[in-house]
């Protein structure tokens, strides 16, 4: 519906910059927000703020 109402508003080469522009978003997130990076931050404020290692994280990699 979405790629209709795009398609009939400014034409078929609006799709594919759209597309084009939530498939490089999509690859950033991804990269930003990996497991080991999220569990990295995750640990080095928990030891800034004397807690201790989240169970959850600990065995991921």
């Amino acid at each position: 519906m979405v790629a209709m109402l795009l398609y009939s508003a400014v034409g078929y080469r609006l799709i594919f910059i759209v597309t084009i522009v939530v498939g490089v978003v999509s690859l950033l997130l991804i990269v930003m927000f990996q497991p080991s990076r999220v569990k990295a931050l995750d640990d080095q404020y928990r030891k800034e703020a004397g807690k201790p290692l989240d169970d959850a994280l600990a065995g991921r990699k």
